[in-house]
């Protein structure tokens, strides 16, 4: 099982209590958080434990092929973020979003701006 390391695991409890939650990663290492308007949050640590990804998963409204399009062009390098984003589809149609941090660049600001782009693309596909 990969772990968070002890700088990450600062800093995203940190994260988390800041917006009143606990800090309780699960059986497979990562910390998922669901919210209602914005969807699953969820921290994972890499295989190495060398870097955290952040997620968000949220059903699509509407799916259908021009949704799923814009989906896809949500992926890549990222201007506002300056850093690439992976999108994906799941098996039972929810949309994902992720951004992956080193843990020497991981802040408590730097999720906050990640993860507010990342639900300002969930919010863009209807």
């Amino acid at each position: 099982m990969a772990a968070f390391s002890p700088n990450a695991t600062v800093t995203l409890s940190g994260f988390v209590a800041r917006i009143g939650l606990p800090w309780r990663p699960g059986p497979s290492g990562s910390a998922s958080y669901q919210f209602e308007r914005s969807g699953l949050v969820t921290f994972t640590p890499s295989e190495d434990g060398q870097r955290v990804i952040l997620s968000l998963a949220a059903p699509s409204l509407r799916p259908n092929e021009t949704t799923e399009r814009q989906l896809l062009e949500n992926a890549g390098q990222d201007a506002i973020l300056n850093r690439f984003v992976h999108t994906g589809l799941s098996r039972n149609g929810d949309y994902h979003w992720a951004v992956m941090f080193d843990n020497d660049e991981l802040s408590e600001p730097l999720i906050d701006r990640c993860l507010q782009r990342l639900i300002e693309l969930r919010r863009a596909i209807p």
